[in-house]
């Protein structure tokens, strides 16, 4: 008897939208027939019922356990849920394109989640509980201990059996002739899987469940199960027939089969093979339900066998969808725009223009506001877009880029239906400072005529200093309760709310009549706050590292694919990219085009090959999925010559829902030639770069029914500078004669060093030579202070000196690092800048004259704007320029030169630059090929470039060694793709996280510490902050409250080698000796491991002066070829710490 025959009360479930999907287009897809009965299944075996999942790991004393079936089915039905209530619809339709339609698309997800541990059906991890594998056992199961200590008994893990068996049973299913007794469970259980070759649709499957814990099934891994004691743990057979072990595996195949509606779907699923996207985002699916179904507070073990007769998997995960509480996938509001009667006259009453401009007032409360050319011009190409696609705006500094980018991406999101917008930037400031913005143009957002939810995340490692995130997270829950129950309950509150105001006259709900517009409320999800889920929230703002690690082969990755996958992805400031970060943004940007994932990219200051780059990176991925789509059609088990269209919905209900007018234009594209490489679409380029797209703003748009690019060049807004830009000498005494001059009737400046040393000493020197004299008032920012006190000056620069500015001062002088290129909405008078690229010039240049100020509030000296460029140590009439120490070690000569050459000044030239008329002409000339400069500085520059693409080349190669596979390579097959040893996940604090998060950065690592005071009280917080707690930390009994712990973490200092004096790795053995010594305070802070907050942070404890003395031992590498052996280096290094100059090492006692 098949194995479904006694399963027939379970309906096949059908696919199900969010819940918040009008009647109409749900109802083919949700189904109130639960997935499984009440109880014990009917159709399992003694042997396979008797294969036990969980048990409590923290308690090895403790009885409770749960089966493998009991499991199965908690992930299964958790997976109905994710599905109707999670996923986002551009997900789902990506799944039911690839595998044949929302019906099938579902299914197949339920399946693997009801399979994805089968493997624990193995004796390699039934021997880890011997209560458990006893009951086990005494069905006739055998597993021999005597391999328990056998070598690689770990590295059977489960998922590789999994994998291995669910392979064969899918080839079999899908190589067996329809009608006969070969089709089916029945072959499962009884034909020979392992001879036969797997096929394309059972390899795309069954990576599915060996990817399930983050990983890929690599090569060597499965060589493991060709060994004898390795097939042995792993229960295979070694002849033509299955072993028990594996018929308890097929036999949990057959019933999910039956059980999910996979056999009603087709005898002989799945047919077609499985594309890498579907495999990728199944898997992070399927990792997102086993999370779930795993945490013993939403899905409690058995407490006896009672438990298993009453045993309720649709209950339980109903239940605890409830208390977790996600929000169901936010849908953007649709167009108010009549496409059809879109009109350029901009003061047309009914045209497009005047509705984007009044969507432009509404989201950023601006009345009566106007779009600027570039700004409508984006939105309008957001709004026409024919399919998703790449858009890069380029337009000046102050321009609106921001508003522009989220107006596009609300377009874009309700166009091809994503469910979130992922914004990043480059620095955890600029993030920080975007937060704000992103939160109140969410709850600007309609949602409909009930209130509607949205997750939102800070994806950088501060998150938790950040006070309006920690505001969010506690809005809902001010209370004694935990966050989760306090959110569900907020949500019952707000539907039983919602209930009565939409009353009937009968006091029954249902009549919208009158009914209130509400606007989106963004909040805090408890569960999407755990560590690796963040990034799936709906909306996103985020460092820029967090979208480059998608392209890392990393543990877990899958999941960065689905967060990003399934928003509009924005990226901003993308010029701040180094050409190391930019091998893994053009993998992303390809892996996005393959997930058809709309990417909106903005700079003022981007360099032409870079935007062809980005813009080729992302046509290769079209090209990937068109291929793979082509390579698909062609190996599936359909005719070759059925459209794509028949295969893909299999109801009117889900061409509603899932295929729409864009599936037609995909199956259209599916039958143009191969692509070609696009090439710079402007007809002002070449391929020599000896002419350059001048034109500023600009938007380019990646190919749509072609391969070529398509560029828009709106009217410039009028808002435009003439920066008069001189040289200065570098020494100090230049310096102070500068500001002395410049400032003697007043004004704000801001001097701007290349490196934290420089703007010390800066610093210093200005405080010593011309704080009384001009009675200024001088301030240092840099990233070496302590992040309570980077915040604090932060805030301070942009209440002096930001657009309102009212208290700026008569006379300041700003010394500052990079934080001042991108971070701080600040304006002063007069500029003195470190040399630098063009492009950090020009942004740098950005914070100076920025905002109108009536013409009495700057001096008439300082009217006009005026930027000295210094750092330049020597200036020779008849050779190239020499770099000060310092700024050469941070920029490359090359870039160096080459922007001092498209300047054009010198110690007796200066130059006026019109901004943003001249940007396009720095920039491109900067970066591009062509002999610019001096004849006399040639044989340099000349030099300077050959090592500058050297340079280039070996970190574009060490960036190979860390990336995912290119979308194109092996079509439909992810085997290996992250090999035997992928990078440990970049969350955490561990050293292998720290060193795979400074994987996507060709910066030096950075290492983070706890900067506290000791006094006589003990381990203190420093007596300067202002913290949220006044109560001494506890320094005998007990432990630090939550408010002081946030306090200590806003303590951390990030240092790297420059900033440590040694090697990092000589700096944290030291600092873990200090941490571990047997003073008072080492074992207090020994003892605060425990909160998992602090722990493995390292503790750096002040003296009354402020310094600290780390032990150093260094390694000096061996002289392998003299074969000499070099000793360590022993030397103590003193380090001081004050709140206005902040990190410094003063003294190296080697």
């Amino acid at each position: 008897m098949e194995i479904g025959e006694h399963l027939t009360n379970h309906t096949p479930p059908a696919g199900a939208p969010s819940a918040n999907t009008p009647p109409s287009s749900t109802d083919n897809f949700k189904t109130a027939t639960p997935l499984f009965d009440v109880g014990i299944p009917l159709g399992l075996s003694k042997q396979t019922l008797s294969v036990w999942a969980k048990t409590n790991l923290a308690d090895p004393s403790d009885p409770s356990y749960l089966q493998l079936w009991q499991h199965l089915e908690d992930t299964a039905a958790t997976a109905s849920h994710v599905w109707d209530d999670f996923l986002p619809d551009h997900v789902k339709e990506i799944l039911a394109e690839d595998l044949g339609g929302m019906n099938e698309a579902r299914a197949t997800l339920l399946f693997l989640c009801g399979v994805h541990d089968a493997g624990k059906a193995s004796p390699a991890f039934e021997m880890m509980n011997q209560r458990c594998a006893t009951r086990t056992q005494h069905t006739g199961l055998t597993i021999e201990y005597d391999f328990f200590g056998v070598e690689n008994r770990s590295r059977i893990r489960h998922e590789l059996v999994g994998y291995h068996d669910l392979r064969d049973w899918l080839t079999a299913r899908t190589t067996a002739r329809p009608g006969t007794c070969d089709q089916g469970g029945e072959r499962s259980r009884t034909g020979t899987p392992q001879q036969t070759r797997p096929t394309l649709p059972a390899l795309g499957l069954a990576n599915v469940v060996g990817g399930h814990h983050g990983t890929s099934i690599s090569d060597g891994q499965q060589l493991l199960l060709r060994d004898s004691a390795g097939a042995r743990l792993a229960g295979l057979s070694r002849t033509s027939a299955p072993s028990d072990w594996q018929r308890c595996r097929f036999e949990l195949f057959d019933w999910m089969a039956a059980a999910n509606g996979i056999d009603a779907i087709s005898p002989t699923w799945p047919q077609r093979p499985i594309p890498k996207r579907s495999q990728t985002l199944l898997t992070a699916a399927v990792i997102i339900c086993d999370w779930i179904a795993s945490n013993t507070r939403y899905f409690p073990l058995n407490t006896s066998s009672q438990d298993e007769t009453t045993f309720d998997a649709d209950a339980r995960a109903a239940r605890a969808w409830k208390e977790i509480g996600i929000p169901a996938p936010w849908r953007a509001p649709h167009a108010p725009v009549d496409v059809s009667k879109r009109t350029s006259d901009a003061t047309s009453p009914d045209g497009a223009r005047t509705v984007y401009d009044r969507l432009f007032a509404e989201r950023f409360r601006i009345p009566d506001a106007t779009l600027r050319p570039a700004q409508r011009a984006a939105v309008e190409a957001a709004d026409t877009m024919a399919e998703p696609g790449l858009m890069i705006l380029e337009a000046n500094m102050g321009e609106g880029k921001t508003e522009a980018a989220l107006l596009a991406a609300e377009r874009l999101a309700d166009r091809f239906h994503l469910g979130g917008v992922y914004y990043a930037l480059p620095t955890q400031a600029t993030v920080n400072a975007m937060f704000t913005r992103f939160t109140d143009w969410i709850d600007r957002l309609p949602a409909g005529n009930r209130p509607a939810f949205a997750s939102v995340f800070l994806a950088h490692g501060k998150r938790d200093l950040n006070d309006e995130f920690a505001a969010l997270r506690m809005r809902r829950h001010n209370d004694e309760t935990s966050a989760d129950t306090a959110f569900n309950t907020f949500n019952d509150d707000f539907e039983l709310r919602w209930g009565m105001d939409h009353a009937n006259s009968d006091g029954h709900p249902g009549s919208r009549s009158g009914s209130r517009q509400h606007a989106l409320s963004a909040v805090v999800n408890p569960w999407l706050s755990g560590r690796k889920r963040g990034n799936l929230s709906d909306f996103v703002v985020g460092t820029i590292d967090q979208v480059l690690m998608a392209a890392l082969r990393s543990k877990h990755v899958v999941l960065r694919h689905l967060a990003l996958a399934g928003k509009v992805v924005v990226l901003d400031e993308v010029h701040a990219n180094t050409a190391y970060m930019n091998m893994f943004m053009e993998r992303v940007l390809s892996w996005l085009a393959y997930y058809e994932t709309p990417v909106i990219m903005l700079s003022a200051t981007l360099p032409q090959q870079r935007r062809l780059a980005y813009l080729q990176a992302y046509e290769a991925g079209r090209r990937a999925l068109r291929s793979e789509r082509r390579y698909a059609l062609d190996h599936s088990g359909h005719d070759r010559n059925e459209s794509a269209g028949d295969v893909t919905a299999s109801s009117d209900g889900e061409r509603r829902h899932g295929s729409r007018a864009r599936w037609r234009r995909r199956r259209e594209r599916d039958a143009a030639s191969a692509a070609r490489m696009p090439g710079t679409a402007s007809p002002q380029s070449s391929d020599a770069q000896s002419t350059y797209d001048l034109r500023y703003p600009l938007i380019s748009l990646s190919g749509e029914d072609t391969d070529t690019p398509r560029h828009i060049a709106p009217e410039p807004s009028g808002r435009s500078s003439r920066i008069t830009v001189r040289y200065c000498d570098d020494s100090d005494e230049s310096l102070v004669s500068l500001l002395r001059t410049q400032l003697a009737d007043g004004g704000c400046a801001i001097v701007i060093r290349d490196t934290v040393a420089r703007a010390q000493h800066a610093y210093q020197l200005i405080q010593q030579e011309l704080t009384e004299e001009l009675d200024a008032d001088v301030t240092l920012a840099h990233s070496r202070f302590l992040a309570f006190d980077r915040a604090r000056i932060d805030r301070d620069l942009v209440h002096r000196f930001g657009p309102d500015g009212t208290d700026r001062p008569h006379c300041a002088i700003v010394v500052a690092t990079q934080v001042a290129e991108q971070s701080l909405d600040v304006d002063f008078d007069l500029m003195v800048t470190d040399v630098a690229p063009i492009d950090l010039i020009l942004q740098r240049a950005g914070r100076l004259h920025r905002h109108r100020r009536n013409m009495g509030e700057r001096p008439e000296r300082l009217r006009s704007p005026q930027l000295f460029v210094t750092g330049i140590a020597q200036w020779k009439d008849d050779a190239a320029p020499e770099f000060s120490a310092g700024v050469a070690t941070v920029y490359h000569r090359h870039l160096l030169l080459r922007s001092l050459a498209v300047l054009g000044i010198s110690p007796d030239t200066e130059r006026v630059v019109d901004i943003p008329a001249a940007i396009p002409e720095l920039v491109q000339h900067t970066y591009g090929s062509d002999q610019i400069g001096p004849e006399s500085w040639q044989d340099v520059m000349r030099s300077a470039a050959d090592d500058w693409a050297d340079q280039q080349d070996r970190k574009q190669a060490t960036a190979r060694t860390f990336r995912i596979l290119d979308p194109s390579s092996s079509p439909c097959n992810l085997d290996d793709w992250l090999g035997d040893n992928p990078i440990d996940d970049p969350d955490g604090h561990s050293d292998d996280a720290r060193r795979a998060r400074a994987a996507v950065r060709d910066s030096d690592e950075n290492v983070e510490a706890i900067v506290l005071q000791r006094t006589s009280d003990g381990i203190q917080l420093p007596s300067w902050g202002d913290f949220r707690s006044d109560d001494p930390l506890p320094n005998g009994m007990g432990m630090p409250s939550e408010d002081q712990v946030r306090d200590i973490l806003s303590c951390t200092i990030s240092l790297s080698r420059y900033s440590a004096g040694c090697s990092l790795d000589a700096f944290i053995r030291g600092a873990e000796l200090r941490c571990t010594g047997s003073d008072a305070a080492s074992r207090l802070w020994m003892d605060w491991q425990r909160i998992p907050e602090l722990a493995g942070q390292l503790l750096l404890p002040l003296d009354a002066d402020g310094r600290v003395s780390i032990d150093i031992e260094e390694y000096p590498k061996d002289d392998a070829a003299n074969g000499i052996r070099r000793k360590p280096v022993r030397r103590t290094i003193t380090y001081r710490y004050t709140p206005e100059v902040g990190w410094q090492a003063i003294r190296d006692d080697s």
